[in-house]
């Protein structure tokens, strides 16, 4: 009955298209940047010329900049010493997923809700990923497990780090957009609504930093957001939550993110016989204004992101 050749033809298919529609995005996003970045130069003029009233030399920014570039790099490593994932903590979320897939199989059993014909069990069979930059000299990076089809443990690990570097945040923009997506599937044997449930565990650590002083020119914001869709035939249209947001101009924080959170997805009205495809995504957002602006998503192993898929068929 579940052909998988079939599925991943088609997980392929579809991959490949959401990718060209991201591509359009980020080329928008690009093109309104370098806008803004023309717009800014008349500022970066307006405050040169009254640095010049001040009599503020060029000297004296340029020595703030570098005493903010050695405290940025101090703060970060202290972060990463102190943001080690607490074992208990992973070890106490594990057992809840487990129990959740119990209770779950017991309750399709009993037939306290109906059982829906999950491929491997609510668990997804691919994983991939995509990186997206705006670079205009400064620092932009990052990345995402993606073992393909031989997925174990349910687990991404993305990470992305920024960092600005012109003088004046007006005509610096460096983004970076990582994206982690894992399909789950299911197959119909007649015709419902079918609304998927995703369960996300998330486990990393952030860090954001953007201080020039008075001067108030610089920034960093970060965003951790979650994304599904269901497919078949046609898109249900996707669903976005914001997990983790941060910004601000003369900031300077870190700490960790321990989140265990729930997204429905769109009810989508589905035929038999035929595959439907549930694709999660997670997409950490950074953007920086300005040399000693940086910031950072981090979810490498041992830390990550998992998810599960429960079933909802309402027939």
């Amino acid at each position: 009955m579940f052909d998988f050749d079939s599925l991943k033809k088609e997980t392929e298919a579809l991959e490949k298209w959401l990718n060209e529609e991201k591509e359009v995005e980020h080329y928008t996003h690009s093109t309104g940047v370098k806008r803004r970045i023309e717009m800014g130069k008349s500022k970066v003029e307006h405050i040169k010329k009254i640095h010049e009233t001040f009599k503020i030399s060029p000297q004296i920014i340029e020595e703030e900049d570098k005493k903010s570039e050695k405290a940025v790099e101090k703060s970060l490593q202290e972060a990463k010493k102190i943001l080690a994932p607490p074992e208990k903590i992973l070890i106490y979320e594990a057992e809840q997923l487990q129990n959740m897939q119990m209770l779950r199989s017991r309750a399709i059993a009993a037939g306290v809700i109906p059982g829906c014909h999950w491929w491997g069990g609510g668990n997804p069979y691919y994983c991939c990923g995509t990186i997206l930059k705006h670079n205009e000299g400064g620092v932009t990076e990052g990345g995402f497990s993606c073992p393909g089809y031989a997925i174990t443990g349910k687990k991404m690990h993305p990470w992305a780090n920024a960092k600005g570097n012109g003088t004046f945040g007006y005509t610096d923009d460096n983004d970076v957009i990582i994206e982690n997506t894992i399909w789950f599937a299911y197959w119909s044997d007649s015709y419902h609504f079918f609304k998927p449930l995703a369960v996300v565990s998330i486990h990393g650590w952030y860090f954001i930093y953007a201080n020039d002083q008075f001067w108030n020119f610089k920034s960093t914001a970060l965003e951790l957001e979650i994304g599904i869709d269901v497919y078949q035939y046609h898109w249900a249209g996707s669903v976005w939550k914001t997990v983790f947001g941060k910004s601000g101009k003369n900031i300077n924080d870190f700490g960790r993110i321990d989140n265990f959170t729930t997204i429905f997805a769109n009810p989508l009205l589905i035929g038999p016989n035929q595959w439907v495809l549930i694709p999660l995504t997670v997409r950490l957002t950074i953007n920086t204004q300005g040399s000693s602006s940086q910031g950072r998503f981090d979810f490498s192993s041992p830390n990550y992101i998992s998810a599960m898929m429960m079933n909802l068929c309402l027939h």
